[in-house]
């Protein structure tokens, strides 16, 4: 169940919620790579543009997640794709800001230094996380230690994807290296432009 809108009545504050009969990224992504597959191209770049919708929309209202991972993704039994859990967003209007990190594997080298430092392209570059795994089959980074993994972040390139699925043609892989840069100002500064170029390719 997740927070679907909040509202006020007769001055008592209450919030609405949906249930999602579905299951979330992460379990779709684990099923795949239990048959030792990897998803359809058409689905990833389906599931991504949704989930770079629901960042612009936030983004555009001074919303930042913060959180953007696979288990924040729900997939609901028809298909429809919705971001949820934003407990620990940045909301750039009201100047919150917390210091708490977000998940190591998904963070941007910005946010990894100093969660504060997070702006929208900071999302960007953690769905950017989400889709490198869904082509290629693993995370760019991986370290048992949170600490040494949100180091690699800031600090070491990603693996070419093309080492690590001979499948992807190059200009997929661009978007990829692209979109996880370490400068947030050189990232796609959208996510439709993310998608965009991640269809064309």
């Amino acid at each position: 169940v997740h927070i679907y809108y909040a509202g006020e009545d007769e001055g008592l504050y209450y919030l609405a919620m949906e249930y999602v009969d579905g299951s979330d990224l992460a379990q779709v992504l684990a099923a795949y790579r239990a048959e030792r597959r990897l998803p359809p191209h058409g689905e990833v770049v389906r599931i991504g543009r949704d989930i770079a919708n629901a960042l612009d929309f936030a983004h555009d209202r001074g919303i930042i997640h913060r959180d953007v991972k696979p288990s924040n993704v729900l997939i609901t039994a028809e298909g429809r794709v919705l971001l949820s859990d934003f407990g620990l967003v940045l909301d750039r209007q009201e100047g919150s800001s917390g210091e708490v990190l977000g998940s190591p594997g998904y963070v941007a080298p910005e946010q990894a230094l100093r969660s504060a430092s997070a702006v929208p392209q900071s999302d960007l570059y953690s769905l950017a996380v989400i889709l490198y795994e869904m082509l290629v089959g693993r995370l760019p980074f991986d370290d048992p230690s949170p600490t040494a993994l949100a180091l690699q972040h800031v600090t070491e390139p990603p693996p070419p994807p093309r080492r690590l699925n001979r499948a992807l043609n190059q200009a997929t892989a661009d978007v990829l290296l692209k979109a996880l840069e370490k400068n947030p100002e050189n990232r796609y500064q959208t996510g439709a432009q993310l998608i965009g170029a991640l269809g064309d390719a």
